[in-house]
């Protein structure tokens, strides 16, 4: 087996009319209680938001792999945001010489 360096990136935009899972009017009959007004937050509310991933995997020549993620994701009417990074190995032990065996169900 060669060595090899591979990777990707994925862009996402999208937009939600309503984040909020709210009713579109804030007056709100309720039974025995009667009427409420509920507040902007709690009412129909859309919000775009984004994404932006990326990951590099390295293989060496032989059993060793190595790879690192990083992802960001921003709601942009809300204005909060979040970052995202990994990073891992991974040893492939039939190439090591250890005996494959079977799982048992």
């Amino acid at each position: 087996m060669r060595s090899s360096l591979k990777g990707y990136a994925e862009v996402a935009v999208g937009r939600d009319s309503n984040v909020s899972s709210g009713p579109a009017n804030a007056n709100v009959a309720v039974p025995n209680i009667g009427g409420v007004v509920l507040s902007a937050n709690a009412v129909k509310r859309g919000a775009t938001f984004g994404n932006l991933a990326a990951e590099i995997t390295r293989r060496t020549e032989g059993y060793l792999q190595f790879f690192a993620t990083a992802a960001f994701e921003c709601g942009g009417d809300f204005g909060q945001g979040e970052l995202e990074v990994g990073g891992g190995s991974d040893i492939d032990l039939r190439k090591r010489g250890a005996r494959q065996q079977p799982c048992e169900q």
